[in-house]
């Protein structure tokens, strides 16, 4: 398993190969400035110097914020520049020249007129009028018999016909889900008497499309019904439940004459959760893609959350044909071509079949990051194309507000960087030697680079060789912290180099499954330029991982993989010896971290003493004890017990050990 990776060690040593310059340089980080400025950095700084105009920064919203430096160019893009054809899109939000906030709504006002701002609409069914079950609406907004305009005088009469019933079903879409509290059916009141709605059925839904003509449907709900209702100004209070789709049947129990002279709807507080996207942008080339800044606030639990996406051309979207050979869909035309938006619209209805994802030349939409979170750079490499999504989520007491969003790119520092890493599998915690494999291919455009750095899961242990093309070579390490290591490389990688494979020899530990050695390269000279990630793929047909990742040889049971004393007895008197006691932990397989306690027990089972150490992941760590208990003085001498709890989404685990106190 390991025998490939150690000779490419010994191939290396034997041609004399040594590291030099160690150094520490600075790390990635992201600031906080107030509520102003809640994100990653913008540019992963690593070393000085600059290119001039090498960045470029797409900024949305933020007309205020101070211009960039002269050498970097600005893309200012408005709130309200969104084009459905461009895939953009907004939902639920109220629009302003500087900030987008969700809408909020007020107690006192009627919120049926309105729907129509959010893209609502009312419609209409009487039976009457149906034919074949395809039933007309009506009636048209304006007309004497629209409903929801506010106007008592303008009614629906719904008049026996005949002497038969008379139905009528009305539909609101709201557009977006609103908090209902009230709603108000109403008659003219010279009519009260004998116009009123005798037998009446509402249903509300939060989802859009729950209804279908008078069939409901999904998650569709009878909020209230009644066939013994004698008042011409019907009320009815709900709970401020959001409700997308609010709908009501009216169904005489006798032939009778009934109108209908206003829906009105109310509610307060604000939109459960708007939506902002923006449209396919088109960067000009691919470059490298940087992280995602934003500014705003959330109000008492709200938040924002921000996706992104990258493609190689401008329509993110898959489309399908239906052939009617049973349930076969199809991606391209009768033509044999692949359908296009505009050749999928122009299909006959019963010919367009889904619309999904384009998964070959886009990526998918990254996982949602909170607004306190930051957001990384993209990872699959230069991309042309890019999407961002942002949904703002609110509660009845906050929202949230937006007032920029911004990211930046540079160059591409090569068409292709693909490299993998060998073993694919190696034993928990124990020291194994890695070979990394990559093969970059670049154009006589492509800048090219000469430092490459390599994020392992554990603190690596030791770069132990270089080599280009098979001939091993001398490297500088600029960098050998906790987060991994960067090797500076003798010569500077252009299209001379392109498709040479370069190796790197190293010596790390994992602790997880599927540990992910992330890596990307960037160009000293430039240090204000983007570094460009290195994905994964076949970099040296003669090995079979073709990938990033290496597994577990065994998969543990427990998280808590190793729990160890220093020495079985300390001396706690403070003459500086043997003072301390050092419990060291080693956790594997660790999804997503979980809170570390050491308790101390007496013999008698009494807790004496205990240390949080508070979130821990994958890896070595460890706590040290003093020997005070927890009244702050030393515990008397004896022995006593330690105990470890870890609690994980599996449930709890516990270890335990034993120690002696002496004076």
């Amino acid at each position: 398993m390991t025998s490939r990776p150690r000779a490419i060690r010994r191939r290396l040593f034997a041609l004399g190969m040594t590291a030099s310059g160690i150094d520490q340089c600075r790390s990635r980080s992201g600031t906080m400035r107030g509520w102003l400025h809640v994100a990653a950095a913008l540019i992963v700084a690593l070393w000085g110097g600059a290119r001039v105009e090498a960045l470029t920064i797409y900024r949305f919203g933020g007309e205020e914020l101070p211009p960039p430096e002269a050498r970097h160019e600005l893309v200012q893009i408005g709130w309200g520049d969104v084009d459905e054809r461009s895939h953009g899109a907004t939902e639920g939000l109220l629009g302003e020249t500087r900030t987008i906030t969700p809408i909020q709504f007020s107690s006192d006002t009627n919120l049926a007129p309105l729907m129509g701002r959010w893209g609502g609409q009312l419609r209409f069914w009487n039976w009457r009028h149906c034919n074949l079950g395809k039933c007309p609406d009506v009636p048209a907004v304006g007309s004497q018999t629209y409903v929801v305009d506010g106007l008592p005088e303008t009614v629906y009469l719904g008049k026996s016909a005949g002497g038969q019933r008379e139905y009528g079903f009305w539909f609101l879409d709201f557009g977006v889900p609103i908090p209902v509290q009230r709603v108000r059916i109403t008659t003219r009141d010279r009519f009260a008497s004998d116009h009123f709605v005798q037998w009446l059925e509402l249903y509300g839904s939060a989802k859009a499309d729950q209804f279908a003509g008078v069939n409901l449907t999904g998650d569709a709900e009878l909020l209230f019904a009644t066939d013994r209702n004698i008042d011409a100004r019907f009320e009815l209070e709900l709970s401020g439940t959001p409700m997308r789709e609010f709908a009501g049947w009216v169904r005489p129990a006798i032939a009778k004459a009934w109108e209908i002279s206003e829906i009105e709807v109310y509610g307060s507080g604000f939109i459960p959760e708007a939506q902002f996207r923006t449209n396919v942008l088109d960067l000009d080339s691919a470059v490298n893609i940087g992280a995602i800044e934003w500014g705003g606030e959330t109000g008492l639990g709200a938040s924002v959350e921000v996706r992104a996406r990258a493609g190689d051309d401008d329509d993110p979207n898959a489309y399908y044909r239906k052939t009617y050979r049973g349930d076969e869909e199809l991606g391209f035309g009768s033509d044999g071509r692949t359908l296009t938006r505009d050749s999928y619209e122009a299909l006959e209805l019963s010919e367009q079949g889904p619309i999904g994802s384009d998964t070959v030349n886009w990526t998918s939409w990254s996982g949602p990051v909170d607004f306190k979170a930051g957001f990384g750079p993209f990872l699959s490499g230069p991309r042309q194309f890019v999407q961002l999504d942002v949904s703002l989520r609110s509660t009845t007491y906050g929202a949230s507000r937006l007032d920029y969003l911004q990211f930046v790119t540079s160059p591409a520092l090569a068409t292709r960087l693909v490299a993998e890493i060998e073993p694919g599998v190696a034993v928990a915690g124990t020291a194994t030697t890695f070979a990394f494999r990559f093969r970059p291919q670049l154009e006589p455009e492509d800048p090219g680079f000469d430092t490459i750095a390599i994020d392992t899961p554990a603190p690596p242990l030791a770069v132990e060789g270089v080599a280009i093309g098979g001939r091993a070579t001398d490297f500088d390490l600029v960098r050998l912290d906790s987060n991994g290591f960067a090797v500076r490389l003798p010569i500077h990688i252009d299209v001379a180099e392109t498709m040479e494979l370069i190796e790197i020899g190293f010596v790390a530990e994992i602790f997880e499954y599927g540990a992910a050695f992330e890596s990307h390269v960037f160009d000293s000279a430039q240090p204000d330029e983007l570094p460009q990630p290195i994905i994964p793929g076949d970099a040296d047909e003669l090995t079979d991982s073709n990938g990033l990742q290496v597994a577990l040889a065994d998969i543990p049971d427990k998280a808590i993989h190793a729990f160890r004393l220093a020495a079985g007895a300390f001396t706690p008197n403070g003459d500086g010896v043997n003072d301390r006691l050092r419990l060291e932990f080693e956790l594997l397989n660790l999804r997503g971290g979980g809170p570390l306690t050491v308790a101390f027990y007496d013999l008698a089972g009494r807790r004496v003493g205990a240390i949080d150490a508070g979130q821990v992941d994958n890896g070595r760590s460890h706590v040290d004890w003093d020997g005070n208990g927890v009244d702050g003085l030393r515990v008397p001498p004896g022995v006593y017990l330690v105990e470890g709890t870890l609690k994980t989404d599996a449930g709890v685990e516990r270890v335990c050990r034993a120690v002696a106190v002496v004076y």
